[in-house]
Order: C-alpha cells, then sequence, then structure tokens
C-alpha cells in the first residue's frame, strides 16, 4: 500500500477516523499528520491517539498546520499534545501525579507552577529544567539542587547565575554548581574559597585572573577538601552529556587539551566543535580524531571550521558519518566517494543526486533511491539512458507518482505507458497530464482501494474499491 494515498483523498476520506487508524496500523510510514482533513487537525483527542498508535507521526511535525502541535515542539515539549484532565483538587492531583497516572505536561496550568509538582518532575528527569528552570524562584533551585542534582543550576534564571548569596548557599549543597555561576562570582574570592574548602576540584572553575595569582592559589590548596571530591573533569563530562552548550564555559586549559576535548565532543556530540581553542580548529589531525569519535550527528558540516571544509579526507569523513551535510559542501569531483557512501546520501538527502559524481548517476538503484526521496522533478536529471528505459521509469513512478509529470514526452504523454504505471500504483492516476480513460479509473481502484477519483462510473468503483478493502 502506497503511504502517501491520501494525498489524492477526498475530505471525506481524510475525515474518516476509522480509515485513518486503520492505515496507521497497516502503514508504519503513513504520514498521517500530513494528510488528514482541517477539522481533524483540530480535533486533540484524535490527534493524541494517532500519536499513541504511532509516536513517529512527531518526527518533522513542526512542518504540519496543527497549531497546537507546533506550539509545543516550539517550547521543545517531548508529550504531544497535552490530554484533557479532569480537574480535581489539588491532594488527588499530587496522588496521580506522583503514581505516574498523569504527565507533567499534561497537569492544569496551575498545578505546574506548583513547587512540590515541579519537584518531583525534576526529580524524575532533569530535562524539564530546560523548559521550567528559567521560571524557578530561588528557594526552588535550591531545592532542585539537594533534591536532584547540582545540574539543575544551569537553567535557572541567568540573574540567578549572579546572586552571590543564592551561590553561597548551593555551594553547601554541592560546590560544583560554581561551574555554571557568572563570572563575576567565578572571580570572587570569598566563594572560591568557601568552594575550595568543601572541594579542591572546585579551583578549576575559578577564572584566569584568580589561577594567575599564585600565592593565593596556594593558600586556598592548603584548606582544599578532598574527602568527597569529584574528578572536574569527569564533572564537565558528565555536564555536556546533559546539556552539549555547556561546552561554552569549559575552563580555558581544558580547551587546549587535546585529549580532554576529545572526551568532550564524545560526551556532548558536535555541538561541542562549535567551541574549540583556536589552537584546535585547524587541527586537521584532531578534528579527524572528533568527527570518528561523536556517536550520532546532523549538520555536522556546519560545525567545522571553513578552512577544513574543503580537505578530501575531512569531507569524506563528515559525509560518512553524517550523509546528510553532502550538500553542504561544493567542489565534490575530486573526492573518492564509494557507491555505499553515495546510496546513503540520497536516502539521506533526495536532493544531493544533482551534486553527485557523474559516474553515480547513471546507477539505477541511486537514481530510484533519490525518486522515493520525494522530488520526482530530479527524474529530468538523470542521463538520457535512464530517461529512455521505460522499465526504470516505470520503477521510478511506482515508487513516486509525480514521475509522469517530468519524464520524457514520449512517456507522459503516452496512454499506454500511463496505464502500465497506474496498475504498479494508483496514485499515478492524479498525475497523469494525458485524458483520464474509464480503463485507466477502474485501473488505479483496483490497484489502490484507498483512492478515489472523481468519475461519472462512481457507483463501479465503489464497488471496486470495497473490493480492494475486503481483500486486505
Amino acid at each position: 500500500m502506497y503511504s502517501r494515498t491520501f494525498e489524492w483523498a477526498s475530505e471525506e476520506l481524510r475525515s474518516d477516523k476509522k480509515l485513518i487508524m486503520e492505515a496507521l496500523v497497516k502503514m508504519s510510514s503513513f504520514p498521517a499528520l500530513e494528510f488528514i482533513s482541517d477539522s481533524l487537525k483540530k480535533d486533540q483527542e484524535f490527534i493524541s491517539k494517532m500519536i499513541e498508535q504511532n509516536p513517529i507521526l512527531m518526527d518533522g511535525a513542526s512542518e504540519y498546520n496543527i497549531n497546537f502541535i507546533k506550539e509545543a515542539i516550539r517550547k521543545g515539549l517531548k508529550k504531544f499534545p497535552p490530554k484533557k484532565v479532569a480537574v480535581v483538587d489539588r491532594k488527588e492531583m499530587l496522588e496521580k501525579f506522583k503514581k505516574k497516572e498523569i504527565e507533567f505536561w499534561d497537569l492544569p496550568e496551575k498545578f505546574k507552577k506548583d513547587d512540590e509538582f515541579c519537584l518531583i518532575a525534576i526529580q524524575r528527569s532533569l530535562n524539564i529544567m530546560q523548559e521550567i528552570g528559567p521560571n524557578l524562584s530561588r528557594e526552588m533551585i535550591i531545592k532542585a539542587v539537594r533534591e536532584a542534582s547540582f545540574l539543575a543550576f544551569y537553567h535557572a534564571d541567568e540573574n540567578l547565575k549572579k546572586d552571590k548569596l543564592l551561590i553561597g548557599r548551593l555551594i553547601k549543597i554541592d560546590p560544583h554548581v560554581l561551574l555554571f555561576a557568572d563570572k563575576e562570582v567565578r572571580k570572587d574570592r570569598t566563594i572560591i574559597s568557601d568552594a575550595v574548602k568543601l572541594d579542591v576540584e572546585t579551583l578549576n572553575y575559578a577564572t584566569n585572573d584568580i589561577l594567575k595569582d599564585v600565592q593565593f592559589v596556594q593558600k586556598i590548596k592548603s584548606t582544599g577538601g578532598s574527602k568527597d571530591s569529584k574528578n572536574h573533569k569527569e564533572v564537565i563530562l558528565l555536564a555536556l552529556s546533559y546539556a552539549p552548550e555547556i561546552a561554552a564555559i569549559i575552563p580555558l586549559s581544558l580547551k587546549k587539551n587535546k585529549e580532554f576535548m576529545l572526551q568532550a565532543i564524545n560526551a556532548g556530540g558536535s555541538e561541542v566543535l562549535h567551541h574549540l581553542h583556536e589552537s584546535l580548529k585547524d587541527d586537521k589531525e584532531f578534528i579527524l580524531k572528533a568527527i570518528k569519535s561523536i556517536e550520532y550527528c546532523s549538520m555536522l558540516a556546519e560545525c567545522l571550521p571553513e578552512s577544513l571544509l574543503s580537505d578530501k579526507e575531512i569531507v569524506l569523513a563528515v559525509v560518512e558519518k553524517d550523509p546528510g551535510s553532502f550538500n553542504h559542501f561544493k567542489n565534490l569531483s575530486d573526492i573518492p566517494f564509494t557507491r555505499e557512501m553515495i546510496l546513503k546520501v540520497v536516502k539521506e538527502s533526495a536532493s544531493a543526486y544533482k551534486g553527485i559524481p557523474e559516474e553515480f548517476k547513471k546507477d539505477k538503484e541511486i537514481a530510484l533511491e533519490t525518486m522515493k526521496g520525494g522530488l520526482a522533478y530530479l527524474i529530468s536529471k538523470v542521463p538520457d539512458e535512464l530517461k529512455k528505459d521505460r522499465e526504470f521509469i516505470l520503477k521510478c513512478s511506482q515508487e513516486n507518482p509525480e514521475v509522469v509529470r517530468y519524464c520524457i514526452d514520449d512517456f507522459r504523454f503516452d496512454s499506454e505507458f500511463c496505464l502500465q504505471a497506474i496498475r504498479l500504483n494508483g496514485c499515478v492516476l492524479g498525475k497523469v497530464l494525458i485524458d483520464k480513460t474509464r480503463e485507466m479509473e477502474i485501473e488505479a481502484v483496483k490497484q489502490n482501494g484507498f483512492f478515489l477519483p472523481s468519475s461519472e462510473i462512481l457507483g463501479e468503483l465503489l464497488k471496486i474499491r470495497m473490493e480492494h478493502f475486503n481483500s486486505i
């Protein structure tokens, strides 16, 4: 069954909840949010059921014209959309929340601002601090650090990171909160001394002005605590795994340390590459090691120094790790790509076909994968020998019905060719440029019972359509 069938479906079918849910069950790739009717796009309860059936629907959901989902994505939430929850008293709601019968983002607004609810949510997942952290009070930040982790302080309001009295209190709970404090705080000798007394490793978070004062450093080191000491490097790596943008505040001494920065990139991913020290940005050997150490990445090329983007080894390493970055590069004719790499590239981004080396454009499998990517107009970019290959173009139209609009005139205006294509994929009928015949419409519905074209023989087609459904 072709997953984009609903592109040509009637408003009635787009509003048929039962039909849509059946399609979701049978086709994991069915982009239901894209094709449902405008009335269903306003039905939060039904969309909740759709997402519950297939959570993958949320991938790229910001592209769909569904306001409440777009707002949720803008806020960075992971639960879409909020369920309708009956308003109950605080005690009952708190009990439900503690038992995990309701998610934080499904709570009525007044409870999302309730300290007890917030603290429970933070204890369950620190990631929620990204959303609620900037709005928390001083006392709530203290509770969050005490009950959850020093990492909770990272997403606190910026003004609180300048609050020396608050940070003085937080240091007594976990002195490593100093890592996230404002620069002015990290040059305050009293605060530095208090932190070092509890854990000498926190001295590494002080500003360079402090660290250059040898006499002061030696003095406070002699009073430094180490009973429950945490290695500051391990603390920073932990913080990077929580929030990669923390790379911006890595102490200068560590930013120059190749071994540590490789560990940092492994912990925080490609985001860390944006914050390299100048001495490492043009270090090809280091960058190659860094690329290989990243487990998962996207838009990797955008994180690299401009000076290295034309280097063959760098380009190959980047494309191997992140095929979607292919389009970011220019002048790729001399890069020794393998066939397997190019296949990955066009699977990731069909538009990349225009820039791949000429010898790969002749490869039928690569060209076919490109058509699967949805950009049918690219059939006009394949070599002439493929443009004239009837069987190949039929396969392409089977994967992407719009191909019949962009293939050569010998095919797109050939009624027999169009009929063959329709027999392979009924949705081709909605894309042909020639007059539709009775036979074409019947063959379309035979092949794809979801497709219901406008026709004077509607009654006959409906019968065929029902026969199709009964055979599924």
